[in-house]
């Protein structure tokens, strides 16, 4: 994090540091949320948006990968890559429909 350009840091510090919670609690579509137990970063300056998300959104599945931190994509791509690929099979199940991404995008 600290050996990004001084630009990057500062717009990423940003970013986090933001409540986006009236945002997010806009979403009408399901939802996975995916968190690094040992994530400093997010777990911490997120965790009031965190809670009001899983408020305004009961279906939200959210999942802590234990022992993984900020960086879940690097740190357990295999992981990540299962449990999107069992939420898109649970969506596409649900909706009985073969093609999840036959509609429109705004």
């Amino acid at each position: 994090f600290l050996s990004n350009p001084p630009r990057t840091t500062s717009m990423a510090v940003q970013a986090i540091s933001k409540d986006l919670t009236t945002h997010l609690c806009k979403i009408r579509a399901p939802v996975l949320l995916v968190c690094g137990e040992s994530d400093s970063i997010c777990r911490d300056s997120q965790a009031s948006m965190l809670a009001a998300l899983k408020q305004a959104q009961p279906d939200l599945e959210m999942v802590w990968l234990r022992g993984i931190g900020h960086e879940i994509l690097w740190e357990a791509p295999d992981r990540l890559t299962a449990l999107i690929s069992e939420f898109a099979a649970s969506l596409q199940a649900a909706s009985g429909s073969a093609d999840l991404a036959g509609g429109d995008i705004d």
